[in-house]
């Protein structure tokens, strides 16, 4: 499906039918979701394009809550999961592969800025110039995630409170964590 950005406003299941492909056309944001209680799942993301004004997501959750983001893949996606401003929100079981190229021509696999309470777990994260960044995030959890061939870190966390690492995987990254 090529179509404009997405934005979703009100609580809502959504399940890709036999992994439906949502495609940016290199040229915009996907997915936006400003509702409480969304869930997304079974979807492919790909090719958000890049952008040096923006920070280009294929799924980006504004000022939400209790969102679940799930066995979705994301390929060649600038970000590929941002929150900003979101709580209590589930993030599982989702492949995300980065653009090809340097670190300025790609984004942050998992990016929470100013959020909490947030669970990110069992996802395969590659290529992309941070694996998870966190910033002015507090009371979280990451664990069991693969993070590899990051530009920069592996897990790359500023600002942040009461969190718990556990059995993640950070390989072949420029920068370690």
């Amino acid at each position: 499906y090529r179509e404009p950005t997405i934005e979703i406003h009100q609580p809502v299941t959504l399940v890709g039918d036999n992994g439906a492909t949502l495609d940016g056309e290199e040229q915009r944001e996907i997915l936006i979701i400003n509702a409480d209680s969304v869930s997304l799942s079974g979807f492919v993301f790909q090719n958000t394009g890049t952008s040096q004004a923006t920070d280009r997501a294929a799924v980006r959750v504004v000022e939400a809550s209790a969102c679940t983001i799930q066995h979705n893949r994301f390929i060649n996606t600038l970000f590929g999961i941002y929150l900003q401003h979101a709580h209590d929100c589930r993030i599982a079981d989702n492949d995300l592969t980065g653009r090809a190229g340097s670190q300025t021509v790609t984004g942050n696999g998992i990016h929470l800025w100013s959020s909490r309470d947030v669970l990110i777990e069992r996802n395969a994260i590659h290529g992309h110039r941070d694996a998870i960044y966190f910033e002015f995030v507090r009371n979280s959890i990451v664990r069991n995630n693969l993070g590899d061939n990051s530009h920069r870190y592996g897990l790359h966390f500023m600002f942040y409170d009461s969190f718990r690492y556990e059995n993640n995987t950070f390989r072949s990254h420029e920068s370690g964590v």
